[in-house]
């Protein structure tokens, strides 16, 4: 009988394999984790290839010089890594330094590109439209303006100006983000607001802020020793002379004045007894509301001026109304750099009542010549001679008048929107004829009776001009130096529009 195989116990076969594949297995595993090998190209479990890949590229630096390498080889190979030319960024040791790109990066995996400081300056004409972080090296320090007015930003400014700020707090993580916000439209260089007042450091009337600066505007601006406001106007200043050179304007002005005697002396304030009011007057006090319009050209203008009277006498009835209107002319002759020489002529129309002493009933011409010295750009003098007499008037009661008068004007304090300017005025005038009628009742004549009157004043000038023009205004007094004058005293507010 011959003997047969052996039967395969395949149990035993299986269990053996088993075990053979379990010792490759670890094997294979610490081959894997030797320190002396490293897998820098396996994309598949490495998390750092992974980001690496999802970051943009960065352009190549240029090859550092010999002592640079040098260095850098020194220390790589201090830190045991291999292939220096792929090191990677630890998540750990990298700071937030830079701004972000939108797309849910870990905020400590941002590239930044370094550059050497450097002090020289470059030229941007607008602001990027981005965002920085505060306390990165990119936040641009406060804006400097140059010469032509361009905008200079130092040289660390971010070269590409339009990388993206992170739209959400929650693509960087965590509450404490705080960029710069991207440049609106109305921030631009061109419409950037460069005077900035600190509110702290002024007066409230001063705040540009407060409803009050325009109002208060002239008393903060500082003053302008030359060139201000005031001497344009200052040869315009006088009150009761007449000035020389033509202007335009619109004007207000009110007179108070008190104690004129004999009022009907040669028919100047109001016509005789009989044809005027009906009694023997010893004092009137009045007051004159005269609106003013002044047009023309820079050698020749009309001045018309319309009066509303009130009279206050002591016998005869107090009354209101309309006082005699004159027509005046300016022809500037002579027009120097220091003197100015111009015909003047005033004609007076009996547009009064003469019986309430609103006028005199007749019509009075008024020739004459004003000339005006310029003594410096702030100093002005003025001359005044004029002559009156009547068309139609009385025969014996009326009479002819001389007036003649010297000025000064000058400058104490100017802006370019303020300018204060005193005045001082010396006037005088004769009645060359005709007659007066005293209290008790008798008539006599006048033969050159002459009155003198010393006058001040301020007259201030407001700017800007605005849709009405320039504004000023003025107050005076005049106090006669003897009792012929048409007044004792004479206090003037005037008001003036300048166009």
């Amino acid at each position: 009988m011959s003997q047969g195989r052996r039967p395969i116990i395949w149990r035993r076969w299986t269990s053996w394999g088993i075990y053979v594949c379990f010792l490759v297995m670890i094997c294979s595993v610490q081959a894997g984790n030797g320190k002396g090998t490293r897998r820098l190209f396996d994309q598949k479990d490495d998390p750092a290839r992974k980001l690496e890949n999802t970051q943009p590229k960065t352009t190549e630096k240029p090859a550092p010089a010999d002592e640079d390498q040098n260095s850098e080889d020194t220390s790589v190979e201090n830190a045991g890594v291999e292939n220096a030319g792929h090191a990677e960024i630890s998540t750990e040791e990298t700071p937030l330094r830079g701004p972000l790109l939108v797309g849910g990066l870990p905020p400590k995996w941002t590239v930044v590109e370094q550059k050497e400081t450097s002090d020289e300056l470059q030229v941007s004409a607008l602001p990027p439209e981005t965002g920085f972080f505060p306390e990165s090296e990119y936040a641009p320090p406060p804006l400097l303006e140059g010469p032509g007015g361009e905008l200079i930003y130092p040289d660390n400014f971010p070269a590409n100006p339009n990388m993206a700020v992170p739209m959400f707090q929650s693509v960087i993580g965590g509450e404490d983000f705080s960029g710069f916000p991207v440049y609106p439209e109305s921030a631009y260089p061109e419409e950037i607001c460069v005077e900035q007042v600190s509110c702290e450091k002024i007066r409230p009337c001063c705040d540009p802020c407060s409803p009050w600066f325009k109002i208060f505007q002239p008393f903060c601006s500082q003053p302008q020793p030359e060139g201000g406001i005031g001497e344009e106007r200052v040869m315009f200043a006088p009150f009761l002379i007449e000035t020389p050179v033509p202007q335009n304007y619109t004007g207000l002005r009110f007179d108070f004045a008190t104690g004129l005697e004999t009022p009907d002396r040669s028919e100047l304030f109001w016509a005789k007894q009989g044809i005027g009011p009906p009694l023997n007057e010893n004092e009137v006090n009045y007051q004159d509301m005269t609106l003013a319009l002044a047009s023309g050209g820079k050698y020749f203008s009309t001045t018309t001026k319309v009066p509303i009277r009130f009279i206050n006498p002591d016998i005869n009835d107090s009354t209101v109304g309309l006082g005699d209107l004159s027509i005046a002319t300016r022809l500037l002759i002579i027009d120097g750099d220091h003197w100015k020489l111009t015909q003047y002529f005033n004609t007076i129309l009996p547009t009064g009542s003469k019986a309430r002493g609103l006028g005199t009933g007749h019509t009075s011409l008024e020739p004459g010549f004003l000339a005006q010295l310029k003594w410096t750009d702030k100093t002005y003098f003025f001359g005044d001679l004029r002559y009156q007499f009547p068309i139609g008037g009385d025969p014996v009661h009326s009479g002819q008048r001389l007036m003649y008068g010297l000025g000064m004007s000058t400058v104490q304090y100017q802006t370019d929107i303020f300018a204060v300017m005193p005045t001082f005025e010396l006037l005088g005038w004769s009645a060359l004829d005709g007659a007066k009628t005293l209290p008790s009742g008798f008539v006599v004549d006048v033969d050159s009776e002459t009155a003198a009157v010393l006058s001040t004043g301020l007259r201030f000038v407001l700017g800007p001009a605005g849709d009405l023009g320039l504004f000023e205004a003025g107050i005076n007094t005049a106090m006669s130096l003897n009792d012929r004058a048409l007044y004792q005293t004479l206090t003037t507010i005037d008001f003036r529009f300048v166009y």
